[in-house]
């Protein structure tokens, strides 16, 4: 089947670990403003991660899927670096990845169940983040977005830990 969003094409390094072999970009919705996410090869991801408390349920680890399911990946990818660069403030960067998920036919309720995962979870992984880690991040991501018909690209927001 084919999807609506393009696949990044990706190379595993360890079991948890895919880095990027060719450029990707993937366009977006936040509200009315579209972006557009350029990733230079080298970026990394660790898939859709899937909290633990829900893979051990019987069945709703197998039904969330692998962590590369190619439905989910264009979304999961985006939002890993968008969330790592910290280039949009969380709540957007998790409305991003819900349009995503929407965008590529992910079924209503397993959507809602990302999304709210990675609300609740979201957090502590955000509030790990270095300025060494958001710097490293960003030298292989560029956000832009489309305004007056070009695209003009983003400055990243102040950090701010209660995004």
């Amino acid at each position: 089947m084919k999807f609506p969003l393009p696949q990044p094409v990706l190379q595993a390094i360890d079991d948890d670990l895919w880095i990027l072999k060719e450029k990707y970009e993937i366009e977006f919705y936040v509200g009315r403003r579209l972006y557009k996410l350029i990733s230079a090869p080298g970026a990394t991801t660790d898939g859709l991660s899937k909290p633990l408390c829900l893979r051990m349920i019987p069945l709703l680890g197998f039904w969330l899927g692998y962590k590369l399911a190619p439905r989910e990946l264009p979304a999961g990818w985006a939002h890993d670096q968008i969330y790592e660069a910290e280039l949009l403030p969380r709540k957007e960067c998790d409305t991003a990845f819900l349009w995503l998920l929407w965008k590529n036919i992910v079924w209503f309720v397993r959507r809602r169940l990302y999304y709210r995962a990675v609300r609740v979870g979201g957090g502590e992984t955000w509030d790990r983040h270095t300025p060494r880690t958001i710097a490293a991040s960003r030298n292989y991501n560029n956000l832009y977005k489309w305004k007056s018909g070009q695209w003009i690209e983003v400055e990243p927001p102040a950090r701010n830990i209660n995004n």
